[in-house]
């Protein structure tokens, strides 16, 4: 293969990535916050690390993807099957703006939430218009995980603004009314969504191929609720009016954990399905992050509760599930790296 060649394959890489690359940063993001919660500082730092690396280039060749293909982007933009995984940018904004604020870094991880923001501003009134005028599916098949991304990344923005804005006595209620509404949001939304997930598996035809790891973002949208309402509980102002919403919000958080659990084994019975009875293979496409990040971020949630409500027993939970989704991180790499090597020998093979 010539420099011409690669180049040439390099540029249709490009023109043709999809954002759920980013998934990897959130996957990667949530493991070191979630060992940073669960004091294990080694391993948070090694996933930092990590991150700080993926984060970064996965933006620059976003940025180079809408400099050099505008069309490309805009297409996916326009693609109600796409417009979602844009969503993804934020969520990966946010969850390493909390890492880097743990380190100290308040005034960058500032600046990622108001570009996390605006971007989470311009993305849902879009996708919205998407879904409503250019969705001309006649079925629910283009209801898929990735729309739970939107509620993905209000809720991260939730999380960060939290972390670095220090509510006190004296605080305004504006700021948490803000927050709380954008919480109040993503679970409304999850609301929707949810009920259209299950009318979609519970009765309309299903196949292997229906069924794929975005749909563990059923899971980690529930997870992530939970993460985001537990640290904006203690964030709400002590005046009397929002004692009822505390209430709720403490409910909710307890139910979200709950809802959450129970959905683990309902997936891993989707998968099993997909992989032991219909023999479908393994996929390591860039899709495969959207099944680490929820488990991560299930791990984050549940060692948050058990830090807020004293629970010992979620704590040790939380540490095997944190196991469990580092390891899943490690698989999707090789399998992910397997995966682009037999694409690219392909390539070579048909050029030859």
């Amino acid at each position: 293969m010539t420099d011409q060649d690669s180049g040439r394959d390099t540029g249709r890489w490009l023109r043709k990535m999809s954002p759920a690359w980013f998934t990897l940063a959130m996957a990667t993001g949530t493991l070191s916050n979630a060992f940073w919660q669960l004091d294990m500082k080694t391993a948070s730092g090694l996933f930092h690390a990590l991150n700080g690396g993926i984060y970064p280039l996965l933006l620059v060749l976003l940025l180079a993807r809408a400099l050099c293909f505008p069309r490309a982007v805009y297409r996916d933009l326009l693609d109600p099957r796409q417009v979602f995984t844009f969503f993804t940018l934020v969520a990966a904004s946010c969850v390493f703006g909390v890492e880097i604020s743990y380190r100290g870094w308040m005034a960058t991880a500032t600046l990622l939430l108001i570009v996390a923001g605006v971007l989470w501003l311009v993305l849902g009134y879009v996708s919205f218009g998407v879904l409503a005028f250019r969705n001309d599916e006649q079925q629910a098949d283009v209801t898929h995980g990735g729309w739970l991304l939107w509620i993905v990344a209000t809720q991260s923005m939730v999380i960060l603004a939290t972390r670095l804005f220090q509510f006190d006595q004296g605080s305004s209620s504006l700021a948490a009314l803000l927050l709380f509404g954008a919480w109040g949001f993503g679970v409304m939304w999850y609301a929707i969504f949810i009920t259209i997930f299950f009318n979609r598996v519970s009765f309309l035809k299903l196949n292997e191929r229906d069924i794929n790891p975005v749909y563990w973002v059923v899971m980690g949208s529930a997870a992530i609720s939970v993460e985001a309402g537990a640290q904006l509980l203690p964030a709400l102002p002590r005046a009397p009016m929002w004692q009822s919403a505390a209430m709720l919000l403490e409910a909710a958080v307890m139910i979200l954990w709950w809802w959450s659990s129970w959905l683990i084994p309902v997936l891993l019975m989707l998968d099993g399905w997909k992989h032991l009875v219909r023999r479908e293979p393994l996929d390591f496409r860039p899709t495969v992050w959207a099944s680490v990040f929820p488990v991560a971020m299930y791990a984050l949630a549940t060692g948050r509760l058990a830090s807020t409500e004293h629970f010992g027993l979620l704590h040790e939970l939380a540490l095997g599930v944190g196991a469990l989704a580092s390891l899943a991180w490690l698989v999707s790499v090789v399998g992910l790296l397997v995966w682009l090597l037999k694409r690219r020998s392909r390539q070579k093979r048909s050029s030859a």
